[in-house]
């Protein structure tokens, strides 16, 4: 697939995401130019209804339990899924964020943020949200 069906595709996310539920009913049919198109925003939005009640419903042990206890300075040495927390990197109003490392098969740093309870208000929730989205459209040798 080329760099310009990508851009389209990375478009067409961002408006779905911002669209209202009922823009989000019938989006793919008005939007979609192919079925290439279609098939892979159908695959984006798919994996973000399996991922969108993560921080509204936490069901992996560990995190729940984080996140019902605001214990965050003891997290380092946590295991959460496949990544083991090394390091504090920081901590603001939205929550703590940790320097993570990958202990499986596969080798990767990364950051991970645990927002606490108290911030699970609906505005905080879509503003963690928007975060997400920016954060993962970086695209930057030195941005992790």
């Amino acid at each position: 697939m080329n760099t310009e069906i990508w851009q389209k595709i990375d478009t067409l996310f961002d408006e779905y995401l911002d669209a209202s539920p009922e823009e989000q009913a019938n989006f793919l049919d008005q939007k979609c130019e192919t079925p290439e198109i279609r098939t892979e925003l159908e695959k984006l939005i798919s994996a973000l209804d399996k991922t969108s009640d993560f921080i509204e419903n936490p069901t992996f042990t560990p995190v729940k339990k984080i996140l019902d206890e605001d214990e965050t300075d003891n997290l380092i040495g946590t295991k959460i899924y496949s990544y083991q927390i090394e390091k504090l990197l920081g901590k603001g109003g939205m929550g703590t964020v940790y320097l993570a490392k990958r202990v499986d098969d596969f080798s990767k740093e990364v950051a991970i943020k645990i927002i606490p309870p108290f911030a699970g208000s609906k505005s905080n929730k879509e503003n963690f949200r928007r975060e997400r989205q920016i954060l993962a459209k970086l695209d930057h040798p030195n941005i992790a």
